[in-house]
């Protein structure tokens, strides 16, 4: 196995004619075993998207792009393809050791490059209202001065919130005074989910974590949000910028009158000279990426006991035989829950666990932010439980259901809970009757 790969991050939002044969295209140029590309491209009338790896013929450079055959895909694609390929930004990193980043090579044709769950929504649509892109330099000094506090700014224009009518295009982001900004008027948005911000974020008093499980959750956030939105500068940021790009758009769209974006992202902010500066930069901790390019070596806050702890991670996607739990899966079936991989138990979302946390968890049972209320009552194998202790399991989960009545919390989440109240009675009858029955 080669020991470097190279890795090229892009996106587009640009008209597709025929994304089929945009896509028929790639099968074609990066079919072939010998380039050895793996990673994932999503191509849509939108635009495209994807995340590409392929080895690194030469060990000793760090140019990701010159040493693969990266370079011919991409020599390739804008030759092809200037239409959608103009002005791309490829993002590059080079990846140690011998696993692949990806263990195939999977293109897909989408309705969107990026699942925001809009509908209607389209190339034109984040260039006519998307946010204003400001360069890592110019993004992070929006935070050092957006980080005082409140009526340290100086007074600008008059901020008139805008009367929302999605049929018209809004008026043009007037120019960004990073002089005007503070603590008061100003919020910064991460727009990834809840446990990448768990991972790494900028540290930052206006920082706002919108604690999305998916992507297609943050409308509703930003719609839930707008009024107390309206009156602040908004500065976003994501992993590479494409999920800015419909967030800044839909944020225009409805009102808000001053969005702006870090272009590139986490990533071109941590190659820039203020982000790859440890004294300067303002990001603390890992960028999490969605592949085996995970650092490991940063301190996070584990979710679980609240420590700092540089084993603090999302685990690993590698296979695990050894002790597992069992979770209910569709149909009767039962899944197998990585030991690797720390995801909660009751929803599966990846948890920030240390170390000591996951091997001292009763049988890997771990807890997200959203279900940490559940420690103790919910639980994944219940087999190693006596009667007495899945009874007090059974009445602390129907108080807890009883709660969520009382506080109109939602049919899925009152559901989840009533459905493990059923596994805990059918393990206590199971217990009682000393039937070695499969708990489903």
């Amino acid at each position: 196995l080669p020991t470097k790969y190279g890795v090229v991050l892009f996106y587009a939002y640009r008209t597709v004619a025929d994304p089929s044969a945009l896509l028929e295209w790639h099968r074609e140029a990066l079919g072939a075993d010998c380039l050895g590309v793996l990673g994932r491209v999503r191509v849509a009338a939108e635009g495209i998207n994807g995340t590409l790896a392929a080895p690194m013929t030469n060990a000793h450079t760090d140019d990701a792009l010159a040493s693969s055959n990266l370079h011919t895909y991409v020599h390739l694609a804008v030759s092809k393809f200037p239409e959608v390929f103009r002005d791309v930004d490829w993002k590059t990193s080079v990846v140690d050791g011998g696993a692949p980043p990806f263990p195939d090579l999977k293109l897909e044709l989408r309705d969107e490059i990026c699942s925001s769950g809009l509908k209607d929504t389209n190339a034109d649509f984040v260039r006519d209202f998307g946010g204003v892109h400001l360069s890592p330099k110019e993004f992070h000094d929006a935070l050092v001065h957006a980080a005082r506090p409140a009526g340290h700014g100086t007074k600008g224009s008059k901020r008139v919130r805008q009367t929302l009518d999605e049929r018209v295009l809004p008026p043009p982001v007037p120019p960004l005074d990073v002089r005007e900004l503070d603590s008061s008027n100003t919020v910064v948005v991460d727009v990834r989910n809840h446990y990448e911000v768990a991972a790494g974020k900028f540290d930052h008093p206006a920082l706002v974590d919108p604690s999305t499980r998916t992507y297609d959750e943050f409308p509703r956030w930003l719609r839930d949000n707008k009024t107390t939105l309206a009156d602040k500068t908004v500065l976003m940021y994501c992993t590479g910028g494409i999920r800015c790009e419909k967030a800044s758009s839909l944020a225009r769209q409805l009102g808000l009158p001053r969005v702006f974006q870090l272009r590139g992202g986490i990533h071109r902010y941590l190659e820039s000279d203020v982000g790859a500066n440890a004294e300067s930069s303002l990001f603390v901790g890992e960028n999490y990426v969605f592949d085996s390019r995970r650092a490991s070596t940063v301190a996070r806050k584990c979710e679980m006991c609240n420590r700092m702890s540089e084993t603090a991670s999302h685990g690993t996607n590698e296979p695990f035989y050894g002790d597992v739990s069992i979770a209910p899966g569709p149909e009767g079936t039962e899944v197998l829950l990585n030991a690797g991989c720390r995801v909660c138990c009751v929803c599966r979302d990846r948890v920030l666990c240390c170390d000591t946390c996951f091997h001292v968890s009763e049988q890997r049972d771990l807890y997200c932010i959203r279900h940490m209320h559940l420690k103790g009552i919910y639980h994944t194998r219940l087999s190693r439980f006596s009667v007495d202790e899945l009874e007090r399991q059974s009445l602390r989960l129907r108080e807890e259901h009883e709660k969520m009545l009382k506080s109109k919390a939602s049919r899925g989440k009152r559901r989840t809970v009533m459905k493990q109240i059923r596994r805990v009675d059918d393990a206590k009858e199971a217990v009682r009757t000393s039937s070695p029955q499969q708990l489903q």
